[in-house]
């Protein structure tokens, strides 16, 4: 239902958000769905100019990765989070997600 939403849905940001949700109803099920899923959603709130919410979206997926033992994986979603905090001019959160993927 999330996915036939988001293919009529026009604004970016909202279509990200369906992505979002049709994610979370794979999350514990289908981890490569999921993690497509929020690829999805990364790339729409990015094109939607809500960068934060991308960064948001790749620390979620880089935790649940880190929780699956997946590190490589994770360490791909703590860096995509960096780059996007970075350029959402929030250092702190930019900075967290770098020790957190120098760590793994």
């Amino acid at each position: 239902m999330y996915l036939k939403c988001a293919e009529m849905e026009e604004n970016p940001a909202a279509k990200a958000n369906h992505f979002k949700e049709a994610a979370g109803q794979f999350q514990g099920i289908d981890t490569q769905r999921y993690s497509e899923l929020m690829i999805q959603a990364m790339e729409h709130y990015a094109a939607g100019s809500r960068i934060s919410q991308a960064a948001g979206v790749a620390k979620d997926c880089a935790s649940k990765f880190e929780e699956e033992y997946a590190y490589e994986e994770a360490s791909k979603f703590y860096l995509k989070a960096h780059k996007f905090y970075d350029v959402d001019n929030t250092p702190t959160q930019s900075n967290s997600m770098l020790i957190k993927w120098a760590d793994l």
